[in-house]
């Protein structure tokens, strides 16, 4: 069995020996905000190398630090900067939102929701 994947380097080269059009990634906007440190710039070759290799992508919030799953814009991840890279990829696919431990997940989901539909309208990539 393979290691875990950690990293986005590591994930397109595991994607590239594996050699399937079957095996793709699922990019994890909370995850890149943790590894990127707050300067998602320094990522940003990383994500546009999975070019044509997501079948999806799940959002939450941290504070770049821990991994608190916590509702899309309410802590430190730069949602208009991710979304707009995949927009520039040509990624028009999945967006799921990742909530785990909230105590009351219908209204965290509503506002997940609302919050990721408004960055899209912003960056001009919904509908």
């Amino acid at each position: 069995m393979p290691p875990n994947v950690y990293d986005i380097k590591r994930l397109k080269k595991f994607i590239d020996e594996i050699g399937s059009d079957n095996c793709r990634a699922n990019l994890d906007i909370g995850h890149c905000n943790i590894v990127a440190k707050g300067s998602p710039e320094s990522i940003k070759e990383d994500i546009l190398a999975l070019k044509d290799r997501i079948a999806g992508v799940h959002v939450n919030d941290n504070d770049g630090i821990n991994d608190l799953n916590l509702i899309p814009g309410t802590k430190s991840c730069d949602f208009h900067f991710y979304l707009n890279l995949l927009k520039s990829m040509g990624y028009r696919k999945y967006i799921s939102v990742e909530l785990e431990g909230i105590d009351d997940p219908v209204p965290a989901a509503k506002k997940s929701l609302e919050y990721i539909k408004k960055v899209l309208h912003e960056i001009d990539a919904y509908g």
